[in-house]
Protein backbone atom coordinates (compact mmCIF):
# COMPACT_ATOMS: atom_id res chain seq x y z
CA UNK A 1 0.00 0.00 0.00
CA UNK A 2 1.46 3.26 -0.99
CA UNK A 3 1.77 6.27 1.93
CA UNK A 4 2.81 9.81 1.88
CA UNK A 5 5.34 10.70 4.10
CA UNK A 6 5.78 14.03 5.62
CA UNK A 7 9.25 15.04 6.79
CA UNK A 8 8.94 18.17 9.12
CA UNK A 9 12.58 19.50 9.11
CA UNK A 10 12.84 20.89 12.40
CA UNK A 11 9.69 19.07 14.26
CA UNK A 12 11.15 18.87 17.68
CA UNK A 13 11.50 22.58 17.89
CA UNK A 14 8.81 23.45 16.17
CA UNK A 15 6.74 21.68 18.95
CA UNK A 16 8.75 23.23 21.85
CA UNK A 17 7.79 26.50 19.94
CA UNK A 18 4.17 25.61 20.04
CA UNK A 19 4.11 25.23 23.42
CA UNK A 20 6.16 28.30 24.49
CA UNK A 21 4.04 30.36 22.20
CA UNK A 22 4.31 33.79 23.83
CA UNK A 23 -0.29 34.14 23.46
CA UNK A 24 -0.42 37.17 26.42
CA UNK A 25 2.41 38.87 24.32
CA UNK A 26 0.37 38.07 20.95
CA UNK A 27 -2.66 39.29 22.53
CA UNK A 28 -0.95 42.63 23.87
CA UNK A 29 0.26 43.43 20.69
CA UNK A 30 -2.78 42.83 18.79
CA UNK A 31 -4.65 45.45 21.27
CA UNK A 32 -2.07 47.49 20.56
CA UNK A 33 -2.45 47.35 16.69
CA UNK A 34 -6.18 47.86 17.05
CA UNK A 35 -5.69 50.70 19.06
CA UNK A 36 -3.29 52.49 16.42
CA UNK A 37 -6.48 52.24 13.61
CA UNK A 38 -8.67 53.98 16.12
CA UNK A 39 -5.43 56.66 16.66
CA UNK A 40 -5.74 57.00 13.33
CA UNK A 41 -9.78 57.40 12.75
CA UNK A 42 -10.39 59.45 15.53
CA UNK A 43 -7.18 62.02 14.15
CA UNK A 44 -9.45 61.77 10.61
CA UNK A 45 -11.22 65.70 10.13
CA UNK A 46 -14.25 66.00 7.70
CA UNK A 47 -13.25 68.39 4.58
CA UNK A 48 -13.47 72.39 5.54
CA UNK A 49 -16.98 72.89 5.68
CA UNK A 50 -19.23 76.09 4.48
CA UNK A 51 -22.81 76.93 6.43
CA UNK A 52 -24.00 73.71 8.66
CA UNK A 53 -26.96 73.06 6.63
CA UNK A 54 -30.81 73.91 8.39
CA UNK A 55 -28.89 76.48 10.40
CA UNK A 56 -30.47 80.25 9.89
CA UNK A 57 -30.06 83.80 11.10
CA UNK A 58 -26.40 84.98 12.65
CA UNK A 59 -25.18 81.23 13.40
CA UNK A 60 -21.93 80.23 12.25
CA UNK A 61 -20.92 79.95 8.45
CA UNK A 62 -18.42 77.32 9.21
CA UNK A 63 -15.37 78.01 7.21
CA UNK A 64 -16.28 81.04 4.78
CA UNK A 65 -15.60 84.38 5.37
CA UNK A 66 -18.75 86.42 5.23
CA UNK A 67 -19.87 89.54 6.64
CA UNK A 68 -21.46 89.89 10.40
CA UNK A 69 -21.18 86.41 10.75
CA UNK A 70 -18.42 84.23 12.78
CA UNK A 71 -15.99 81.47 10.47
CA UNK A 72 -13.43 79.28 12.32
CA UNK A 73 -10.00 78.77 11.21
CA UNK A 74 -9.05 75.21 12.23
CA UNK A 75 -5.89 74.98 14.81
CA UNK A 76 -6.81 79.00 15.30
CA UNK A 77 -10.63 79.72 15.91
CA UNK A 78 -13.08 81.59 15.85
CA UNK A 79 -13.31 85.07 14.07
CA UNK A 80 -16.45 87.72 13.74
CA UNK A 81 -16.40 89.43 10.21
CA UNK A 82 -17.27 93.15 11.08
CA UNK A 83 -19.67 95.33 8.59
CA UNK A 84 -16.74 96.90 7.39
CA UNK A 85 -14.61 93.28 6.36
CA UNK A 86 -12.49 94.15 9.40
CA UNK A 87 -11.92 90.98 11.95
CA UNK A 88 -12.01 90.19 15.39
CA UNK A 89 -10.68 87.35 17.20
CA UNK A 90 -13.58 85.41 19.57
CA UNK A 91 -12.69 84.15 22.73
CA UNK A 92 -13.10 80.53 21.35
CA UNK A 93 -9.50 79.47 20.64
CA UNK A 94 -8.91 76.23 19.07
CA UNK A 95 -7.25 73.16 21.13
CA UNK A 96 -6.66 71.31 18.47
CA UNK A 97 -8.71 68.45 18.98
CA UNK A 98 -7.17 66.01 16.24
CA UNK A 99 -3.76 66.11 17.61
CA UNK A 100 -4.72 65.68 21.44
CA UNK A 101 -5.35 61.83 21.10
CA UNK A 102 -3.59 59.80 23.48
CA UNK A 103 -3.27 55.83 24.25
CA UNK A 104 -3.16 54.93 28.16
CA UNK A 105 -2.03 51.26 28.00
CA UNK A 106 -3.31 48.80 31.36
CA UNK A 107 -3.48 45.64 31.93
CA UNK A 108 -0.64 44.48 30.87
CA UNK A 109 -1.12 45.62 27.35
CA UNK A 110 -4.33 44.00 27.12
CA UNK A 111 -6.39 47.45 27.57
CA UNK A 112 -5.63 50.08 25.71
CA UNK A 113 -7.53 53.09 26.10
CA UNK A 114 -7.62 55.87 23.55
CA UNK A 115 -8.65 59.64 24.74
CA UNK A 116 -8.24 63.02 24.24
CA UNK A 117 -7.01 65.56 27.24
CA UNK A 118 -7.40 69.36 27.62
CA UNK A 119 -10.26 69.55 24.75
CA UNK A 120 -13.10 70.66 26.64
CA UNK A 121 -15.82 70.34 23.31
CA UNK A 122 -14.56 66.87 22.31
CA UNK A 123 -17.62 65.45 23.44
CA UNK A 124 -19.71 67.65 21.12
CA UNK A 125 -17.85 67.05 18.18
CA UNK A 126 -16.86 62.82 18.73
CA UNK A 127 -19.20 62.26 21.41
CA UNK A 128 -21.10 58.70 21.77
CA UNK A 129 -24.77 57.49 22.52
CA UNK A 130 -22.93 56.76 26.00
CA UNK A 131 -21.01 59.62 26.40
CA UNK A 132 -21.90 62.47 29.07
CA UNK A 133 -20.90 65.27 26.24
CA UNK A 134 -22.65 63.19 23.33
CA UNK A 135 -22.25 64.89 19.51
CA UNK A 136 -24.57 67.77 18.49
CA UNK A 137 -26.08 67.34 15.25
CA UNK A 138 -24.21 70.25 13.59
CA UNK A 139 -21.16 68.51 13.89
CA UNK A 140 -22.83 65.19 12.78
CA UNK A 141 -23.58 67.16 9.57
CA UNK A 142 -20.24 68.79 8.86
CA UNK A 143 -18.95 64.79 8.75
CA UNK A 144 -16.95 64.16 11.87
CA UNK A 145 -17.54 60.78 12.75
CA UNK A 146 -18.40 60.22 16.48
CA UNK A 147 -16.75 57.46 18.50
CA UNK A 148 -19.47 54.79 17.85
CA UNK A 149 -18.96 55.27 14.14
CA UNK A 150 -15.40 55.19 14.79
CA UNK A 151 -15.86 51.56 16.70
CA UNK A 152 -17.83 50.50 13.98
CA UNK A 153 -15.28 51.08 11.71
CA UNK A 154 -12.18 49.35 13.71
CA UNK A 155 -14.93 46.16 14.76
CA UNK A 156 -15.52 45.91 10.78
CA UNK A 157 -11.67 45.76 10.15
CA UNK A 158 -10.90 43.73 12.72
CA UNK A 159 -10.13 40.47 11.36
CA UNK A 160 -7.99 41.98 8.82
CA UNK A 161 -6.23 43.28 11.76
CA UNK A 162 -5.89 40.07 13.21
CA UNK A 163 -4.88 38.58 10.80
CA UNK A 164 -2.00 40.11 9.71
CA UNK A 165 -1.02 40.91 13.61
CA UNK A 166 -0.71 37.46 13.80
CA UNK A 167 0.64 36.38 10.65
CA UNK A 168 3.54 38.98 11.23
CA UNK A 169 4.00 37.91 14.79
CA UNK A 170 4.25 34.27 14.14
CA UNK A 171 6.59 34.64 11.49
CA UNK A 172 8.73 36.69 13.41
CA UNK A 173 8.80 34.44 16.38
CA UNK A 174 9.44 30.75 14.88
CA UNK A 175 11.75 33.26 12.77
CA UNK A 176 13.77 33.61 15.99
CA UNK A 177 13.35 30.21 16.96
CA UNK A 178 15.49 29.15 13.82
CA UNK A 179 11.81 27.96 12.18
CA UNK A 180 11.01 29.01 8.82
CA UNK A 181 8.52 28.26 6.11
CA UNK A 182 9.53 28.05 2.41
Amino acid sequence: MAGNNIVFENGEEFARALLANPTKQFLAALVLEASEVVQVERRKRPAQTGATSGTIGMSSTGNNKTLQRSYYIRETGSFYVRKDGSQRASKKRSQDLSNSWERQVSNGGLTISVQTYGVDYAGWVRGGRDETQKQTRVMKTRGWDSVDVIAQKVEGDIGQIVEKSLTRLYREYFASRGITSS
